[in-house]
């Protein structure tokens, strides 16, 4: 019904050019907030330890007819990715955002943690994970996108180069040849972040 009433409105916004300005703003808002697009995500927003509930995919494009097209195909890969998050242990995953700017994400046997930035000013992510070894040496940073469902749940999601790089570390530790395998999914997808939903840990 959802992906009916998106059609509907998307077919709407494009018969817009006889309209004012202001139709056409807010029928973007509500698209926005039926995709879940137009709610600010802060760190506070977030802070506290969030526990993995499933495969999360979204289409980094704001093209409104690509990401209301594409919704099929976003669920048919996260179905494709579950059965391998599930054997190469990521979905034992938790991720702690703390208020002072630091996060952990640990999965299973290992943990990686650093702290968290804004994004850059001409980025559409919501912020900068900054990766410390030891909490201290470099490793890397990545933009992570992360869009609320409701009060219950967040997508946390990355550019797949990004996400390909925390599996290899999994893949690394544990020698799982499920993490190897879907990195190579992966790196078959152009246009899209990826990672995971999330639920707050005390909920589970």
């Amino acid at each position: 019904m959802t992906k009916r009433i998106i059609v509907a409105l998307v077919m709407a916004l494009s018969m817009c050019g006889v309209a004012d300005l202001k139709a056409q703003t807010d029928l973007r808002s509500l698209i926005g907030g039926i995709l879940g697009t137009n709610t600010a995500v802060t760190l506070e927003s977030v802070a506290g330890t969030w526990s993995y509930d499933s495969p999360a995919v979204t289409f980094k494009s704001d093209n409104l007819l690509k990401k209301a097209g594409g919704a099929a195909a976003a669920t048919a890969v996260e179905k494709k990715l579950e059965p391998y998050y599930k054997t190469a242990g990521l979905d034992k995953m938790e991720v702690t955002f703390s208020p002072d700017s630091t996060f952990t994400m640990k999965l299973g046997r290992m943990s990686l943690g650093g702290t968290v930035e804004p994004a850059a000013k001409d980025s559409d992510a919501t912020m900068t994970l900054c990766f410390k070894l030891g909490g201290k040496v470099p490793m890397g940073s990545m933009d992570a996108y992360i869009k609320r469902n409701g009060k219950n749940s967040i997508d946390l999601t990355f550019d797949v180069s990004k996400l390909i790089w925390i599996i290899d570390k999994v893949a690394a530790v544990s020698g799982s040849a499920s993490a190897q395998a879907m990195s190579k999914i992966l790196s078959s997808y152009e246009g899209i972040t990826a990672g995971f939903t999330l639920r707050p840990a005390a909920a589970k």
